[in-house]
């Protein structure tokens, strides 16, 4: 159970108690009181994803620096974070783990769900179970990866990121998937970015300023 908030950026990561055991997180605070939090889910733990992912990293960077507290943290199996890998379903647990954490600590705080790839993918399917005020996904694969069904669209704010020349999660599959969605999410396409956003990261962090800095009460 989370008991406090730490008041200096750590460099080692710490834990949080799960149901099933630890699980391994970071956290990335703002230089004053924070005006709202975050969670942040990484890519696919069986192609190599992790919290330390630099996507996963940049989002939660900017977080703090738009003046919200964010929590990365590693999937089951990943890390020091204990259990096996389930296929997203048990990671939706533990994104409702951390976020439940951070909710009953900031009970008046706004709060965000965001995510890259996989990450992604979980944010939203967390978002079904307990709603946040906003979900800010990077090329979440809607229609692929995952053995799973693609995850209710948000009523909340939702913005979603994606690259035009993703060669892991196709962009135009994900139009395609959510052609009928109502509400229709916001999309911010970057043009020649592929899936990892190599050379394109300043474009995660503003976006996710712009995310927020509209969310903020």
């Amino acid at each position: 159970m989370l008991t406090e908030i730490p008041r200096s950026l750590a460099t080692a990561p710490q834990r949080l108690s799960a149901e099933h055991g630890v699980i391994e997180v970071a956290w990335s605070l703002p230089s004053s009181a924070p005006r709202g939090w975050m969670v942040v889910g990484h890519p696919h733990p069986l192609f190599g994803g992790a919290m330390s992912n630099k996507v996963t990293y940049m989002l939660a960077a900017a977080a703090a620096e738009a003046g919200w507290l964010a929590l990365r943290f590693n999937f089951r199996g990943v890390g020091g974070s204990a259990g096996q890998h389930d296929g997203g379903r048990a990671e939706t647990a533990d994104y409702l783990a951390v976020a439940s954490a951070l909710r009953t600590h900031l009970p008046n705080l706004p709060s965000v769900y965001s995510g890259f790839s996989f990450g992604g993918f979980v944010a939203l399917r967390a978002a079904e179970q307990a709603p946040p005020d906003g979900v800010l996904t990077v090329a979440p694969p809607l229609t692929k990866y995952v053995d799973l069904p693609m995850p209710a669209v948000p009523t909340m704010p939702w913005w979603t990121i994606h690259g035009t020349d993703d060669d892991v999660v196709a962009m135009a599959d994900n139009e395609a998937a959510l052609a009928d969605a109502d509400p229709p999410p916001r999309w911010v396409r970057v043009e020649g970015a592929g899936h990892f956003f190599h050379g394109q990261l300043a474009i995660i962090k503003s976006t996710t300023v712009e995310f927020l800095e509209g969310l903020a009460i």
